[in-house]
């Protein structure tokens, strides 16, 4: 009976492990993208030695996937939630809105995760999760899209109202914000993507609103 609890213990132990080293893990790639961040970097803070963070993932790219996965399913469970409440929804919309941009808001602590070299894609890892990503991408864009859909349903928004425009807008909205704050200094501040976020929620509600 003794041997048994030791070697749950045991388990309970690597699976903590495990989970300090992806969550330090998505840490580290958030603040340094995929290129920057090494597994010495990673080791260190996550307090162990590279032994134990060489034995859960054989290589940066082999962590970097378990990294996007976590992330991508922690989201996934945000959009959920903010769309699953009952609320009108211009206020899911703006929710939605202030959560997606969090990763791009000027001194953002939530960076997004980032590849810049081509080459690195071409390593399996890699390529998997970019998969994810693409996949992550288009399972957020149906929820919007269905939230909208159901809001025409409910008569909140005008019959008329396109929830695919709708959805489209909100993808443009925050790529040109990230692209506004990443490569100029036209948006400097928080309030300045908050001031954005409310301008695209009154035309929201001036255009389709009853």
């Amino acid at each position: 009976m003794e041997k048994k609890h030791i070697m749950r213990t045991t388990a309970e132990e690597t699976r903590r492990n495990k989970e300090l080293i992806i969550n330090t893990g998505i840490q580290i790639f958030l603040k340094k993208g995929y290129d920057a961040a090494n597994m010495r970097d990673i080791a260190e803070a996550a307090g162990i030695s590279r032994g134990p963070l060489y034995y859960h993932f054989e290589s940066k790219s082999v962590l970097y996937l378990a990294c996007v996965k976590a992330y991508s399913e922690r989201s996934l469970i945000e959009y959920r939630r903010i769309f699953s409440q009952d609320k009108h929804i211009l206020e899911l919309l703006r929710e939605d809105l202030y959560y997606c941009t969090r990763n791009i808001a000027p001194n953002s602590e939530h960076p997004i995760f980032t590849t810049s070299k081509e080459d690195s894609l071409k390593e399996d890892s890699l390529k998997e999760a970019n998969q994810i990503f693409k996949t992550y991408r288009k399972r957020v864009y149906e929820m919007k899209v269905d939230s909208i859909a159901r809001a025409i349903q409910k008569g909140e928004l005008k019959k008329e109202a396109d929830p695919y425009h709708m959805v489209n807008m909100m993808f443009i909205f925050y790529e040109g914000l990230y692209n506004l704050i990443e490569k100029t200094d036209f948006i400097t501040s928080k309030m300045q993507v908050s001031q954005t976020i409310e301008s695209l929620i009154t035309l929201f509600k001036q255009e389709y609103c009853i």
